[in-house]
Parts: C-alpha cells; structure tokens; sequence
C-alpha cells in the first residue's frame, strides 16, 4: 500500500468558492489522467481508469469545507494496472 500525504492549497482555483465536493472530483479525475500518463512512460500498459476517487477535508472538523488555503488535506484511492488497492493522503 502506498501511503503519503497530499495537502491541496487551492488559491486562485477557478471561478466562485473552491468547495468540498468540487476539490474531490477535480483531484479524481486530474489523478486518472496523470496516472495513465505515468503508466505509458513507465512502458506499463496504460491505465485508462484507475477508479480515483477523493476524500477531502479542510483544516478539520470545526472548519466549513469550503475555501482557499493551504489547509485542504484529501485521501486519493485508486488501483493499480495490476489490481491492487492503494491510497494515498
């Protein structure tokens, strides 16, 4: 399994409040696209689908999910061109 830790800071993403929900999936399909994109360099076969999906949270459980910052902490699961599950935070 890999583990790491992935901290979004997100200022100047886009139009109108950077929210929860739109981090999550921006991150799931940004992360597809690289990992296919890694996978060919690599000379493995490509991955057209890693199944990303995003767990986000900003700053914890006092602070809204919704904002600029650099306090934006997200889980990226996906699984690999030979089937294994891995996250990564």
């Amino acid at each position: 399994m890999v583990v790491g830790l992935l901290v979004a800071p997100v200022a100047g993403c886009g139009e109108g409040p950077v929210s929860r929900v739109d981090l999550e999936s921006a991150l799931a399909v940004t992360f597809d696209h690289l990992y296919g994109m890694q996978q060919q360099r690599m000379g493995r076969p490509a991955a057209h689908d890693a199944g990303a999906g995003a767990t986000c949270d900003k700053g914890g459980p006092t602070v809204a999910d919704e904002g600029t910052g650099e306090d934006w902490a997200c889980l990226v699961s996906f699984v690999s061109g030979d089937g294994a599950p891995h996250q990564v935070t």
